[in-house]
């Protein structure tokens, strides 16, 4: 009998669900981390590890010498592939392609957080002050996506409804039909020169790493907001608190940060000019159901021997 683990607070539901449709499966579920350190020794046959990255760590990986197959249940995978890394038999996969419609619309709603001034109303609210003026709108605006995959065609797709000009920007052509125009990499620079708001929705990767320094965000326009729903590291922080003091973007909407949870010491806490949100783009209340969708089709491909058919492989040895 094959033994999964799922380690997620949501973890009782993927049971359910799944326990239905395979039920030569056994499944162990432990909400946390720490629930799974404690039932170790119950599951060492397990093959198949499903988290959202809690249980990348030695302590758990070395006590697990059948595994086979991690699903992860996030699409970043930057904490996964390094402690997967030398394990060849093990397979990985992630949630990639589920996303899209939670992101674009956090991505909108930090859009008009800031444009519309939504904190000033919030203040005058709390005060009981009647405060009036023109907010500014969207449309006509020009917005650049940095990353067209799911997540970033389904933001440039909003945009466009919304009346914007959006410009992409990624490594192929393969989105091109979701943006007014498309850009490689090498161009970000002159993108970031032109655009009312910079949003980030690109995977975290070496080359992607504080991708937005201090040179890129001085392309930026004073009245330029940066938006980041990407990871905290493809932004340095330290450049875009510096930049945001010195006022020379108009302010910034972050929902990851290079360490999470964001310290209280951070800078960033106390910068009128920055809306900040604890990492919850990619947060859904349907977000269970959208991963199961994910996860009833490759665990049918799992237990088949199917193993090329199943969504969202990442290799361990790039």
């Amino acid at each position: 009998m094959t033994t999964i683990i799922i380690e997620d607070e949501d973890g009782e539901h993927y049971e359910e669900v799944l326990a239905t449709a395979f039920p030569a499966v056994r499944f162990s579920v432990a909400p946390d981390l720490d629930g799974l350190v404690d039932r170790l020794a119950e599951v060492a046959d397990a093959e198949v590890l499903m988290t959202k990255g809690a249980s990348m760590c030695p302590e758990v990986l070395e006590s697990l010498p059948r595994l086979r197959w991690v699903q992860a249940l996030i699409t970043g995978v930057d904490r996964f592939v390094p402690a997967l890394r030398g394990r060849g038999e093990v397979e990985l996969t992630s949630m990639r392609g589920i996303h899209g419609p939670q992101m674009a619309e956090t991505v909108i709603t930090q859009m008009l957080v800031l444009n519309r001034s939504v904190a000033r109303s919030v203040l005058n609210q709390a005060a009981r002050r009647w405060d009036r003026w023109s907010p500014v709108q969207l449309a006509g605006k020009t917005v650049g996506v940095v990353g067209l995959g799911v997540s970033g065609q389904q933001v440039a797709r909003l945009c466009r409804c919304l009346g914007m000009h959006v410009i992409g920007v990624s490594r192929t052509s393969d989105a091109a039909g979701s943006c007014d125009e498309l850009h490689g990499y090498d161009e970000l620079a002159e993108v970031a020169s032109r655009v009312d708001f910079l949003v980030l929705t690109a995977s975290y990767t070496a080359e992607t790493h504080h991708l937005v320094d201090a040179a890129l965000l001085a392309r930026m326009r004073p009245s330029a907001y940066l938006l980041n729903v990407a990871r905290g590291g493809v932004v340095d922080e330290e450049a875009l608190i510096d930049a945001l003091r010195a006022r020379s973007i108009a302010g910034a909407a972050l929902d990851v940060f290079e360490t999470e949870p964001l310290p209280s010491s951070s800078a960033l806490w106390d910068l009128d000019n920055v809306f900040l949100t604890a990492h919850l783009a990619g947060r859904s209340d349907r977000y269970a159901d959208q991963a199961l969708s994910v996860l009833e089709h490759n665990l049918r491909c799992y237990l088949s021997g199917d193993k090329a058919a199943m969504l969202n492989r990442i290799p361990l040895d790039s």
